[in-house]
């Protein structure tokens, strides 16, 4: 048994042992050095091309062609002015894609003239007495006040006055005095055209009822006994408006031709008068020839198109000359001789001024002449 004594002796013992075990510890802990970090190598990989870059030009984007409206005045639709017209613009909608054309059709050439003095057109279909009266201010245009004036563009065809009967007349009237008294359609009124065969029905001394209707009432009309007579038109001498064919599909008719001394008369006071083939008609109409008096037509603008823009429309008409008369054999007097019928249009009203596209396309063929005024 160990006295107590001894054990005291042995706890301090142990208890020292404890503290130097615990100091030793301490102390190696305290001076171990700080681990260096490893950093894992990485797992190697195989290498990849670059994808390249690529340049690419962008696609332009187009513009649209900003177009330029042109709004085109003829005559009533089923006329030949109208039928005429449309054929023409559509070619130069295919041959000027930089224009919009539009056919737009009033009650006949002088309304289409007005329209365009007032600037709600920007071209017209006007023919030798309408150019001379608007000019001069007189008949529909008198007290008329212009914006602007039309000036000799582009002739195409002549329409040439004559006068039908029923067929059942036939030996009844046998020249223009036969109609004095009578109801005669004289071809609407605000027609040129009309106005010239009522001056020469005057000059003749033949009093008359005008019977103003419709060109699709004529053949009603006749067979009716509301007219006695009518006055129509030969395109050109070679061709029929579409009315007019329908008419004499409708009702038999026949030729009232002037008289050898009513011919004279009125050559005296200017009239020119064409001799025309009845076979232009699909039936029979009773005469070898018919004796008609004509007035040129055409499409015509102002000075606000340019000289070259002139120049341009009537090379293209002149190139689909022969591909007109497919159209209608009216468009034969152009195909024979294109500038010589432009010649022939201004010497119709020589002292209206000629578009400068017209006259240098005229100098060009040799055929201008220094008596005519270019249009400023």
């Amino acid at each position: 048994m160990f006295s107590k004594g001894a054990l005291k002796t042995s706890y301090i013992a142990i208890a020292v042992i404890v503290i130097i075990v615990i100091a030793a510890i301490a102390i190696y802990f305290t001076t171990m050095p700080t681990p260096t970090p490893i950093t894992p190598k990485p797992t190697p990989t195989t290498p990849t091309t670059p994808t390249p870059t690529i340049l690419t030009t962008p696609t332009p984007t187009s513009t649209p062609l900003e177009k330029i409206t042109f709004r085109w005045g003829t005559s009533r639709v089923g006329t030949t002015g109208y039928k005429t017209l449309a054929k023409l613009t559509e070619i130069l909608g295919k041959e000027m894609p930089n224009y919009d054309f539009s056919v737009i059709a009033t009650p006949g050439a002088a309304a289409s003239i007005k329209d365009y003095a007032v600037r709600n057109l920007e071209g017209c279909y006007a023919g030798t007495l309408q150019f001379k009266h608007l000019y001069s201010g007189i008949g529909l245009f008198e007290g008329f006040k212009a914006e602007r004036y039309p000036v000799q563009t582009f002739w195409c065809f002549t329409l040439d006055a004559c006068c039908i009967i029923p067929d059942a007349k036939k030996d009844v009237y046998r020249s223009w005095a036969d109609l004095n008294g009578k109801k005669i359609f004289t071809l609407p009124l605000a027609w040129e055209l009309g106005m010239w065969v009522r001056d020469g029905l005057t000059l003749l001394g033949i009093n008359y009822t005008h019977v103003e209707i419709g060109t699709d009432m004529v053949a009603t009309s006749l067979k009716k006994g509301d007219i006695d007579a009518a006055f129509i038109y030969i395109t050109s001498g070679i061709s029929l408006a579409p009315w007019i064919k329908e008419l004499e599909m409708s009702v038999d008719i026949a030729i009232l031709n002037p008289s050898p001394d009513e011919v004279s008369r009125l050559k005296k006071a200017g009239y020119v008068f064409v001799e025309v083939n009845p076979r232009v008609f699909s039936t029979n109409v009773d005469v070898e020839k018919i004796y008609a008096i004509p007035l040129y037509y055409g499409f015509h603008v102002g000075v606000e198109m340019s000289e070259d823009t002139v120049y341009k429309i009537l090379k293209i008409f002149e190139k689909y000359s022969k591909e007109l008369i497919d159209y209608d054999p009216l468009f034969k007097v152009l195909e024979k001789d294109f500038a010589g019928f432009q010649v022939l249009g201004i010497k119709s009203c020589p002292e209206i001024p000629v578009h400068p596209g017209l006259a240098k396309y005229l100098k060009e063929k040799g055929l201008w002449s220094d008596e005519w005024r270019i249009a400023k």
